[in-house]
């Protein structure tokens, strides 16, 4: 269930930093709004593209409708039904001065629609074995009635004659110009410390409970233009590191003892990841580069690494250096099937070298001997 209006990129970026599930589809496509893993991380600032929150729903008495409205949900001028205990239901246009709007809002009474306010309050009559009869629609007139009163005497005796015109100076449109200046709504500072950034991003990560706000978040990240490529990968990691401990069956590497004998299992050659990532890094930039892409692919850049695992296993010449070589593929952290894939290049390329190496000593024995 999604919400009826459309959002920009940038409003879109916003409301999935805040911890909404934002979903995607294109302008020209009738199709259904699809979830942020489908796109590549750069949609937020790709035209052609619209964006909506998807609602959560919650099932009451067997009944599924959408969550009521929250007060950060709400904004001035938006359609709110609240649900009555007589069956009506009451749509408002929300005025923040309402005090009871908000406090019908902050109880869980709002809805967005008719359709899941009608849907919540049959579920409550049911919660009570109670017999629902259609809602009826009643329009609320939201504005503030201004009080009638007699007016002031001194006002009443106030004639245009009376009135004292004062020439207006320079001084007084200054002042006016920064008096209403201080009134205006002011624009959060957009963070561009990479520092803060990482630790802003680390935080959410460490916050997440669920796989897919998890991997919506990546998306975040990658499209911020001011984090260096090493925060990116330092985050990946962090990411990795939260989807195993969320979900290890289906995150967790794969580890085939059998492909990797026991004097191979040993720690990874310093700087050795470092140089796979930057040599992905690399690859993934030319290609973005070349598809007019503004930064790197999240998947994009997996697959490039993947492609350098799997060129250093081929480049190696000697199964001494294959062996000091082995340990990164764990250490990369691949998803299993791709992991499993490794191994198997691995070992066709051990077992090769090996063969290798035994026909080109039986040709160095001489005859007879």
């Amino acid at each position: 269930m999604t919400n009826n209006f459309n959002l920009s990129g940038t409003q879109a970026f916003d409301a999935m930093m805040a911890g909404k599930q934002i979903l995607c589809r294109h302008v020209s496509d009738l199709l259904n709004f699809d979830t942020l893993d489908n796109f590549p991380a750069t949609i937020f600032a790709t035209q052609g593209y619209e964006f909506c929150i998807k609602i959560e729903t919650i099932e009451v008495a067997g009944i599924t409708f959408a969550k009521p409205l929250t007060p950060d949900e709400v904004q001035h001028g938006d359609d709110v039904y609240i649900v009555q205990a007589s069956g009506e239901i009451h749509h408002y246009k929300y005025q923040v001065c309402n005090e009871a709007l908000n406090q019908s809002i902050a109880r869980g009474f709002a809805q967005r629609d008719p359709d899941n306010a009608q849907l919540q309050a049959e579920a409550f009559c049911k919660l009570f074995d109670r017999v629902y009869r259609e809602a009826v629609i009643v329009e609320m007139d939201t504005q503030p009635k201004q009080k009638r009163g007699r007016k002031p005497k001194a006002e009443e005796n106030t004639t245009p004659e009376h009135i004292e015109h004062k020439p207006v100076t320079d001084s007084d449109v200054d002042l006016a110009s920064k008096e209403a200046v201080k009134t205006l709504p002011q624009e959060p500072a957009i963070e561009t410390d990479p520092i803060k950034l990482v630790e802003k991003f680390a935080a959410q990560i460490s916050e997440c409970v669920k796989v897919e706000p998890l991997l919506t978040l990546r998306y975040a990240f990658s499209a911020n233009g001011y984090l260096e490529r090493e925060h990116v990968h330092h985050l990946f990691d962090l990411v990795e590191a939260k989807l195993i401990e969320l979900d290890p069956k289906q995150y967790a590497p794969k580890l085939d003892t059998s492909a990797l004998p026991q004097v191979e299992i040993q720690e990874v050659k310093p700087n050795l990841l470092d140089d796979i990532n930057k040599e992905a890094e690399q690859a993934a930039s030319k290609e973005s580069a070349e598809s007019f892409h503004s930064s790197v692919d999240v998947d994009l850049f997996y697959k490039k690494r993947k492609q350098v695992l799997i060129n250093r296993i081929y480049e190696i010449d000697t199964i001494a250096d294959l062996v000091l070589f082995a340990p990164a593929i764990p250490a990369a952290r691949l998803k299993p099937a791709d992991h499993n894939e490794l191994l198997s290049i691995y070992a066709e390329r051990k077992n090769s070298m090996q063969a290798a190496d035994s026909i080109g000593a039986k040709e160095e024995t001489p005859n007879g001997c």
